[in-house]
């Protein structure tokens, strides 16, 4: 400091300076440093306006040119990209088709399938073989659903994998004559008729599918033709890291009609303007709200190049936006990329705000700091030491250089004071952070070993069980195996019973476990709940008709909720299970309702059974709590279907809970929103 201000006053104001400053003032010494750096910034001023102005004229044109091209080539890009991808994740999935009917066990059993003077007996371990081949190669490739083998002549099935899809003739389908011509055939994407599995896993109808037909051929030609549906839900183009900077990106894709058939990026918007009522695919058209037409983009799109829009159009929501649009190879479909177009110009309306105003700001930097420079060198040093001292005491945290600590006056101590306190932050955090990763790999480590060993306990417990309950369906089929005995058919009905309960309880550890670690999908939808009571009063007719029991349905008016159907189905069965262990046999009673409260449903399922004293109802809703575990082990069961109840209404944003006194019956009420909430249910 002594040095900069010796080099610009001449030698006598020195010494009278350095009297001054022995004597403790600074008043003289401030006053003549601050007129020369008044006179050296406003010279500085002067000769930088010249050069500022021709930088930014330069800057302002070039950038827009930039940032304009660079925007329209990586829309085009990542459409591309997009779109190459679908078109290979299709092919591959043609040539794993076609290798699964080029097997010789296929083609084998396929032929021996169409043997009109084929046995009984052969017939079955034909279907068991062709049955065994099929779930292995479903398991193997999370995209294939099912997978059936048709007759060329007459387009009938054969033979299918019998999971869920109702399978029609199929001669008339383009893609089975395809197939017929020993080319690879693919359908277009078409809703299901019967309940098959959707995008969550749940059974549901309306679910976008898609076949792919293969011939199986022999050595004299075509012996069978192969089909098989494909989960288009796991079609995935991996663009969407490419615009994670947009927080507006849409990536989608739609067919040769305007309707998609994948998500969009606003699924909930989508709900709210009831654009949609369960997914975008096949349901959600490319149109303008505003003109009723086809977007822009959709309308200039043609299957032999990508068409961009940088000058902004309106797209399916009614929103500004810029995109690119490229047609998918050996489809009909094409793949769009959309962002905001006020986002996606944000960097070059950003360019030029700073260019046009840059001018200016500089000004006023340097008029402000040759006045503040000046009139603040001493003020500024005091000031800052003590806000060194303030960080001590915890209050500020100002960043200075270290090398400020090599001299001995105001500045050194501010420079001690300031790295002294720095280095105790800087240990601190870093031990905190330490702490805190640690937790978090502790915690990652056991939810990763609980969801591998319910994974692994699912698998094992369910591939026996496949063979167990086709053999014990098959064998009440005297068509196929020969009529069996009173006692025999008895016991193999005993084997199916027990076999679903062991398949029902796996299924629920495996729901147990998605609630808990809060990874549980929720499928939303509007739909009628006093419908669904009577569906579920329809479910239970054969049980309650057997042990001579009444189920009464109280729900009196119509009521509509969107929210998750099947999982309420799900607990108002568990609900009604339980109360079925509890109820005296043949003059048992269980009652359920449904009625709107404010905004809200409430449920109830009430009994006449033994009833729960005070001290257990607390402990309910616990995983593998039984109220009574004579009665229970007498009934069966784990003990986890309250808590998947509780996890499956909190899930939904709702609250269970129990009103119950021994000997007089329970009644188990829970409500659900009528509109949706998204939060996974933990347990």
């Amino acid at each position: 400091m002594n040095f900069l201000m010796n080099s610009i006053i001449d030698g006598d104001n020195v010494g009278r300076i350095q009297d001054e400053h022995r004597r403790g003032s600074l008043k003289e010494m401030t006053y003549l440093f601050s007129s020369y750096s008044r006179k050296l910034i406003t010279i500085v001023m002067v000769l930088s306006l010249i050069p500022i102005f021709l930088i930014s004229g330069y800057l302002y044109f070039d950038k827009i040119e930039i940032g304009t091209h660079n925007l329209r080539e990586r829309l085009i890009s990542i459409s591309g990209i997009g779109a190459e991808n679908i078109s290979d994740w299709i092919k591959q999935r043609k040539t794993i088709v076609q290798s699964i009917a080029d097997n010789e066990l296929i083609i084998t059993e396929t032929k021996k399938l169409l043997d009109p003077n084929l046995g009984i007996e052969e017939l079955f371990l034909v279907r068991f073989d062709l049955e065994k081949y099929f779930n292995t190669s479903i398991q193997r490739y999370d995209w294939l659903e099912e997978l059936a083998i048709s007759d060329p002549e007459t387009g009938n099935v054969i033979f299918d994998s019998g999971l869920s899809f109702q399978w029609n003739n199929l001669k008339g389908e383009q893609h089975f004559q395809d197939a017929i011509n020993k080319k690879v055939g693919m359908s277009k994407i078409q809703s299901s008729a019967n309940a098959i599995k959707n995008e969550y896993g749940k059974y549901d109808k309306d679910v976008p599918t898609m076949l792919i037909s293969v011939p199986i051929s022999g050595e004299v030609g075509i012996e069978g033709i192969l089909t098989a549906r494909i989960n288009i839900f796991k079609i995935n183009p991996n663009v969407k890291s490419y615009l994670a900077d947009f927080a507006s990106a849409d990536l989608y894709l739609v067919n040769s009609n305007g309707y998609f058939i994948s998500k969009s990026a606003f699924p909930q918007t989508l709900l709210d303007l009831n654009l949609i009522t369960k997914r975008p695919e096949l349901e959600l058209q490319i149109i303008n709200p505003q003109s009723q037409q086809f977007t822009q983009i959709f309308h200039d799109s043609n299957m032999n190049e990508a068409i961009w829009n940088l000058d902004g159009y309106h797209n399916y929501l009614g929103n500004l936006v810029v995109g690119s649009i490229t047609p998918v190879s050996g489809t009909e479909w094409s793949y769009i990329v959309e962002v905001d177009k006020n986002e996606a110009y944000q960097e070059i309306y950003l360019t030029q705000t700073v260019l046009l105003t840059s001018i200016g700001v500089i000004l006023s930097i340097i008029f402000a700091s040759s006045y503040l420079f000046a009139n603040n060198l001493v003020n500024p040093i005091k000031l800052l030491t003590k806000t060194v001292q303030d960080v001590r005491a915890g209050n500020r945290y100002p960043r200075i250089s270290p090398n400020m600590q090599k001299s001995e006056d105001e500045v050194a101590v501010l420079a001690r004071e300031f790295d002294k306190t720095f280095r105790e932050i800087l240990e601190l955090q870093q031990q905190l952070i330490k702490n805190k990763n640690e937790r978090i790999e502790n915690l990652q480590e056991i939810d990763r070993a609980k969801t591998e060993f319910l994974n692994m306990l699912s698998h094992e417990f369910q591939n026996p069980l496949i063979p167990i309950m086709g053999f014990s369906a098959t064998l009440q089929k005297p068509n196929l195996l020969g009529e069996l005995n009173s006692k025999q058919l008895d016991a193999v009905k005993k084997i199916l019973l027990n076999a679903k309960k062991l398949h029902t309880m796996i299924l629920n550890l495996l729901d147990v476990q998605t609630l808990e670690l809060g990874t549980a999908k929720f499928d939303y939808g509007k739909f009628k709940v006093d419908e669904s009571l009577r569906e579920i009063c329809k479910k239970f007719e054969s049980k309650i008709i057997e042990q001579k029991i009444q189920l009464v349905n109280k729900t009196q008016n119509p009521i509509v909720i969107q929210s998750d159907d099947l999982r309420i189905k799900q607990v108002l069965s568990h609900l009604i299970d339980n109360a079925i262990d509890f109820i005296p046999k043949e003059k048992g009673k269980i009652e359920i309702s449904a009625q709107e409260v404010d905004d809200t449903v409430l449920f109830y399922v009430k009994d006449n059974g033994i009833g729960i004293s005070k001290e257990k109802q607390e402990k309910l809703f616990k995983k593998f709590y039984q109220v009574d575990s004579g009665h229970r082990r007498k009934h069966g069961g784990l003990g986890i279907s309250l808590s998947i109840c509780k996890g499956i209404v909190e899930g939904l944003g709702g609250k269970i809970w129990v009103d119950s006194e021994p000997g007089k019956g329970s009644t188990f009420y829970f409500k659900i929103p009528k509109k949706e909430r998204r939060e996974s249910g933990k347990i």
